[in-house]
């Protein structure tokens, strides 16, 4: 099922909410307007009556108290009867209803009668000074043309209204979402191989468009320099695969056309050196592999830090003595514990060692230091090497870098692996100085880390 659109949710939201509005005015006008039309009716009966009993006098009275009667227009109102206490009637317009009702059972005040088949609204005053009284009345079909009148006048605004309302209304959600409009022509511009922002000032936008502007923005940087970071980590890759590739191409063509087994055997020999190269490289692929995001979370559990390095030392072993290096592991602090992955934890421990090792000169010295620090566990390692000068201490943990001045093989993965999964373990790492001229580089990883781990390769 299709969801409808927001402009169309707004709009039906809106109109509805208008509809309802408009009805529930409606309604009190009409009342309002009903009960406005009965008072200004008895309001002229009132006025009617009372200056009835005020402008007449006995003088004035047609023949000596005979009925005077009076002619007046049929939309001349209202009617009315003047009469004595004693039931002579005094004066009398020709309509007013004739009733068979005696003066004494008359009660002052509204009222509201039939005669002659017709509803009247009836006041009657009494002026008890000169013993007479005053009868006014008004057919009640009178209240209810004057009550449709002041409905006619003022619902018929309201109603003509109501139209003009909705186009105004319907032009508003156009236009207040046209920053929407906006976001999404925009991001249909956009195209995979030139990701930029959003071309939208966020100043000239409503405050609610400006959070999802800025995170989108936000987010094609992050693809962006994601993307940027790839390409170059594939372009690295290539070159670095490349290269051992080469050298395989090339020993294996060396062994082929050579006639000596001396020459074939020198050549299988250069070959196994460039399978183990090779192999060095695919094993920094997979562990990077294994922190990238799209990977499933790894699960942490408790790690004994000093056990850990020393396991990595045996299996190090025999590089250690291949070139008569002797670690040294000083441990400072009682309990040496942390929570985190025991095999990213492992391959930082095993890349930090073999970049000591790979750097060291023969008979070297390498210092493994780890002790309790803020919350966390230091662990400082440290080689006899050529060191890494100031200006580069930010760049060694860039993937594939080396630095020119070096001659060293490598991948250039192995530094680039330690800072991906230190970071995914919440620590920092960062090159320090040392006790020696060569290269000491510190990591720093809280004991309570997380419950798993996942994190970007940068």
């Amino acid at each position: 099922m299709i969801a409808p659109r927001i402009h169309l949710r707004l709009l039906v939201l809106v109109l509805l909410v208008l509809c309802a509005g408009w009805l529930v005015l409606w309604l009190y006008l009409t009342s309002s307007a009903v009960d406005t039309a009965a008072k200004d009716v008895d309001r002229k009966l009132n006025d009617t009556a009372f200056s009835l009993l005020m402008s007449w006098s006995d003088e004035r009275t047609p023949g000596g108290g005979s009925e005077a009667a009076f002619n007046r227009e049929p939309g001349q109102l209202p009617e009315f009867e003047l009469r004595s206490e004693t039931g002579e009637v005094l004066l009398r317009s020709r309509r007013f209803p004739m009733s068979s009702t005696q003066p004494q059972a008359l009660n002052a005040g509204f009222s509201q009668d039939t005669i002659n088949g017709v509803q009247w609204r009836v006041l009657t005053v009494r002026d008890s000074a000169n013993r007479r009284y005053a009868r006014v009345a008004v057919p009640l079909d009178t209240v209810v043309k004057r009550g449709s009148e002041l409905t006619s006048v003022f619902v018929t605004p309201l109603l003509l209204a109501l139209p003009v309302l909705g186009v105004l209304v319907c032009l508003g959600i156009w236009q207040g979402l046209r920053p929407l409009r906006q976001i999404s022509q925009k991001l249909s511009e956009t195209e995979i191989d030139r990701l930029n922002p959003l071309a939208i000032d966020v100043r000239r936008i409503p405050q609610e468009m400006r959070t999802p502007v800025l995170a989108i923005n936000h987010l094609i940087r992050r693809v962006r320099d994601a993307m940027t970071s790839h390409r170059a980590f594939t372009s690295a890759m290539g070159h670095e695969l490349r290269t051992p590739l080469a050298g395989f191409k090339t020993q294996v063509q060396v062994a082929l056309r050579s006639d000596q087994q001396a020459d074939k055997d020198r050549a299988l020999k250069k070959l196994a050196g460039a399978i183990v190269g090779m192999e060095r490289i695919v094993d920094h692929l997979l562990i990077l592999a294994r922190v990238d995001p799209v990977h499933p979370q790894l699960k942490t559990a408790e790690i004994d830090l000093p056990a850990l390095v020393e396991k990595k030392l045996g299996e190090l072993e025999g590089a250690l003595q291949t070139k008569a290096i002797t670690p040294e592991l000083n441990i400072t602090g009682g309990s040496l514990r942390m929570q985190g992955n025991t095999t990213l934890i492992g391959s930082l421990i095993g890349n930090l060692l073999d970049n000591a090792i790979r750097y060291s000169p023969i008979k070297g010295l390498i210092i493994i230091q780890i002790a309790p620090v803020s919350d966390g566990l230091e662990l400082l390692v440290s080689d006899q090497g050529p060191g890494v000068p100031e200006e580069q201490r930010a760049e060694v943990f860039e993937n594939f870098y080396r630095d020119p001045d070096q001659r060293k093989t490598g991948s250039g993965l192995g530094l680039g692996i330690v800072r991906a999964i230190t970071l995914a373990h919440g620590g920092s790492v960062g090159i320090v100085d040392g006790h020696h001229q060569g290269a000491c580089i510190r990591i720093w990883l809280p004991k309570a880390g997380p419950d798993s781990v996942q994190t970007a390769v940068r």
